[in-house]
């Protein structure tokens, strides 16, 4: 498994390479890369259990839609996700259970995101499947401070 991660010309956004051996994989590495690109978790207090079940019409969204989800306990709940496992994926239906803990002053965000994006090269989501895995590019806006 492999993560790469390079900043794209503007210094608002991140581009991000994402790869997993299976769609199931892709899907944890891509929550774990962006929340590892906002804070490290503090692994000594409590965490708080959490289920996601998101829908979409094809791969691709579900991709961008799960993203989205997770931003949401980011942004507006505080939570910082610490742990992800996907529980069970269709083409159209992610169900995951997460573990997260509340945003506070002992984090340091490093990237204060604030939206996910669609792939640069194509102005959409693409999943490509590789001869280990899949791949897919996903950018993240980012506040400047």
């Amino acid at each position: 498994m492999r993560n790469k991660h390079k900043a794209i010309n503007d210094a608002s956004c991140l581009e991000t390479v994402i790869f997993g051996k299976n769609l199931k994989n892709l899907f944890e590495n891509a929550a774990f890369k962006m929340y590892s690109l906002i804070a490290k978790p503090d692994s000594e207090k409590k965490k708080k259990p959490i289920k996601i079940t998101v829908t979409a019409n094809n791969t691709e969204s579900l991709l961008m839609a799960y993203l989205k989800e997770l931003m949401h306990y980011y942004l507006v709940r505080k939570i910082l996700l610490c742990s992800v496992n996907v529980m069970s994926l269709t083409k159209n239906k992610v169900h995951a259970k997460l573990t997260g803990e509340e945003l506070g002053r002992r984090h340091n965000i490093i990237n204060d995101i604030k939206s996910v994006k669609y792939g640069a090269a194509t102005g959409a989501v693409k999943i490509v499947k590789t001869r280990t895995g899949y791949k897919t590019e996903i950018i993240f806006d980012v506040n400047v401070a």
